[in-house]
């Protein structure tokens, strides 16, 4: 199964050493083009941070992490949210687009979750294919 997250290798390690730096308590999701395949390589990243007691996170620390972004050579543009910042419709449209998605791609587009702190990314599960039996 390939990445569903549209992002060069390289790309996707300094977003997560930047994330890990600004935001290290944060589940980090990722939505937009990049993830439902309409990207092309100058898409921008849109990004939800979601504190593990879904408090607002401090403003202080999505400025310092919007500046880092814009700082990096990342070639695009990447915009995080505070999920307690977003109006509930959206949280209910995130939550059923992200079920959906996870039912047929497991940890689809979950940069780190909130388990992962300090620890190295999550790998994504082989699926395994179920063997037809042979036709006589």
């Amino acid at each position: 199964m390939a990445d569903q997250l549209h992002l060069l290798p390289r790309h996707r390690e300094q977003i997560q050493a930047l994330l890990q730096e600004h935001v290290p308590e944060a589940e980090v999701w990722a939505y937009g083009s990049r993830v439902n395949g309409q990207s092309h390589d100058a898409s921008d990243l849109d990004l939800v941070l979601r504190d593990p007691n879904l408090q607002k996170i401090d403003a202080c620390q999505l400025a310092d992490l919007s500046e880092a972004f814009t700082e990096s050579n990342i070639p695009f543009l990447i915009e995080a949210r505070d999920w307690a910042r977003l109006p509930e419709s959206f949280h209910r449209e995130a939550i059923q687009w992200f079920k959906r998605r996870q039912r047929r791609f497991p940890f689809l587009a979950v940069i780190r979750r909130f388990a992962d702190r300090g620890r190295q990314p999550l790998r994504r599960p082989r699926l395994r294919r179920r063997r037809r039996p042979i036709a006589s």
